[in-house]
């Protein structure tokens, strides 16, 4: 779809250089990206001057960490890591959906882990290439959808220190962090694929990356992702970029079989606490009020955590700037621009309902996690 048709017939929103002269655009959106990344590389030290192993904790300390370490030396070494008996219950690398044994980018990052000799500072690194992608990825996205590179910025940085983001995702389990890191790439990628503005390979490459991550958030993302964006599409009556998108998102779906076929062929010699297809006890399950107070970084919600701990980090807190500046916002804009922004708002409306829904929905627990995708959005 060329930027003329989109300008003369269709309800999608184009991005910003469609807009506005490229060339400055471009600019400013290049050094807008740049103070993205310097921003959130410094701030991701902050809490590392208080607490050294603030990125070596809880599952990160226990399992992640160690195993990539562990995995990058016998890559290192020519290996491919497949099996370890001395890890036992959690040697059978090839069927740990978790680690993301399929994924290049992981690959990297556990060699790179494996020359570093404090598991700290590999930590940290590792947690800040997702924060950056995280960030990078939010502020493209906002940008195709047409957001001013400031603005887009401001946003950007908030997410990767969003209350449970940085205190959980990317304190302690990372395979959370890296499914929220790929989504705005995939989101990006798919969206101008649909405009014409991108090759197929391009959303098939980053759907790729988010499925093989192996956290299956991801992959849940990937199928909302391009439910919405299909949906975007339609209502634009473009059938021909919907075709395409249903294309590529089998192509990426079957790259599921990459990361969890293992997983579920081996299922029967292993374990995993089930309870039903939808049950609600409650854990690590958001309210309304609770959200209320996502602008505050004091607020620690009463929440049901294990064995009935209360949370004692701002758990909801999403950006000090969010709800301040709702009063201040033109509304009357989602008159004229709605069915440009259709995937955003479904997407922030499945993923708000979501959160507020039942504490184990089939494999998906504690609705919290999802708190990033609704910020989002």
């Amino acid at each position: 779809m060329s930027a003329t048709r989109l300008a003369a017939g269709s309800h999608v929103v184009a991005p910003a250089e469609d807009q506005t002269d490229a060339v400055p655009g471009r600019r400013s959106g290049v050094l807008a990206a740049l103070s993205v990344a310097i921003l959130v590389a410094a701030l991701s030290f902050i809490p590392v001057l208080r607490t050294p192993t603030f990125y070596l904790w809880d599952d990160s300390a226990a399992v992640f960490i160690p195993t990539w370490r562990a995995a990058g030396q016998e890559l290192l070494a020519g290996q491919w890591p497949v099996l370890r008996p001395d890890f036992w219950m959690g040697g059978n690398w090839a069927a740990e959906a978790q680690f993301g044994f399929w994924n290049p980018v992981n690959l990297l990052l556990m060699m790179g882990v494996a020359l570093i000799p404090n598991l700290a500072v590999g930590a940290h690194l590792v947690k800040l290439a997702f924060q950056l992608l995280l960030a990078l990825g939010a502020f493209t996205l906002a940008r195709e959808y047409g957001a001013k590179p400031g603005l887009a910025a401001a946003v950007s940085i908030a997410l990767p220190f969003a209350g449970f983001t940085l205190y959980y995702d990317a304190a302690t389990w990372v395979a959370g962090l890296m499914a929220a890191a790929w989504t705005p790439w995939f989101w990006w990628a798919i969206r101008r694929f649909g405009r014409g503005a991108a090759n197929p390979l391009v959303p098939f490459a980053f759907g790729y990356l988010l499925m093989t991550n192996g956290n299956p958030y991801g992959a849940l993302s990937a199928v909302i992702v391009l439910a919405c964006v299909a949906f975007e599409f339609l209502l634009a009556k473009d059938f021909r970029a919907v075709g395409g998108l249903v294309a590529v998102g089998a192509l990426v779906g079957a790259t599921a079989l990459v990361a969890y076929l293992p997983l579920v062929l081996s299922s029967s010699v292993g374990w995993r606490n089930t309870f039903g297809l939808i049950t609600n006890d409650g854990s690590l399950v958001p309210n309304l009020t609770q959200l209320a107070a996502s602008s505050t970084p004091s607020a620690m919600p009463f929440m049901q955590l294990w064995a009935g701990q209360r949370a004692t980090t701002p758990i909801t807190y999403a950006a000090w700037f969010l709800l301040p500046l709702l009063p201040w916002l033109d509304w009357g804009a989602l008159r004229t621009r709605a069915r440009g922004w259709a995937a955003l708002l479904a997407f922030f409306g499945i993923y708000l309902m979501l959160t507020l829904g039942p504490s184990n929905l089939w494999l998906f627990r504690w609705p919290v996690r999802l708190l990033e995708y609704v910020w989002l959005a």
